[in-house]
């Protein structure tokens, strides 16, 4: 389903899940969701990214810095801060961004599993008129007081040809009910096909990855904590709906 003749667009790339690592998030600024397909053409093409860090040492953190040498496919004219689990500062050179969290006492997971994780969120746009088949990669180095730093994973955004740009500007396809959800939530294609549903959490990390063998699927969210998570539909390894999922 790809044709050199549409506009290159991003698609997401998530590793592995690592307590040091930084993920990437296409973003619409109408719908807020994740996994959305951008233009390369399109002067609102943000992408969101997250860096979490974790202390898995056996004391507290009294400082963490975060450096991150912003990629030069990225527009550090567009930069801005989402967001952060504790007070930090930005300190930039040219595309050379340090997120400094002074005097943090960040928990060691060894004595405070739950207090020893943080993060930062940022968002920028990509520069326009990358080619298809294009990765944005970056990545970040993390240090813990005195420490050699932790490096991150390269987080990766694809360009990418698509044959039709406009189908998840339009009505989904999808009923997803109840929503929000409590125990199960129902899935429906409408077009009778088949499909594959992912979940993810605020992180960006798979929660779900399921396909059904009919229009119809139940997934059984007991064991899911109360909040926001995100949901993508494919068909045919086309993205056909996407959308926030609430559970109570």
């Amino acid at each position: 389903n790809l044709s050199n003749n549409a506009d290159s667009l991003h698609q997401i790339v998530v590793g592995s899940w690592d307590p040091n690592n930084k993920l990437a998030y296409k973003t619409n600024h109408a719908s807020n969701t994740a996994y959305q397909w951008i233009s390369s053409l399109n002067t609102n093409q943000r992408i969101e990214y997250v860096i979490n860090f974790q202390n898995t040492g056996s004391a507290p953190a009294h400082n963490v810095v975060i450096e991150d040498f912003i990629s030069a496919d990225l527009d550090m004219s567009t930069f801005e801060v989402l967001g952060a689990s504790h007070a930090m500062y930005t300190i930039i050179n040219g595309n050379d961004v340090n997120f400094r969290f002074d005097n943090i006492m960040l928990a060691d997971s060894t004595n405070n599993e739950p207090e020893s994780h943080g993060f930062v969120r940022f968002a920028i746009n990509a520069i326009p008129g990358l080619n298809a088949g294009h990765v944005i990669s970056d990545g970040a180095a993390i240090y813990f007081d005195f420490n050699e730093p932790v490096i991150t994973n390269e987080s990766e955004v694809e360009m990418l040809n698509v044959v039709s740009v406009g189908e998840l500007d339009k009505p989904s396809s999808v009923l997803v009910y109840p929503n929000p959800m409590d125990q199960q939530v129902q899935f429906k294609n409408l077009s009778g096909n088949a499909f594959r549903v992912r979940i993810t959490d605020a992180t960006g990390r798979m929660i779900m990855d399921k396909s059904s063998l009919s229009s119809t699927m139940q997934l059984d969210g007991a064991n899911l904590a109360s909040g926001m998570y995100f949901y993508e539909v494919m068909e045919s390894m086309v993205v056909i709906a996407n959308g926030k999922l609430v559970v109570r």
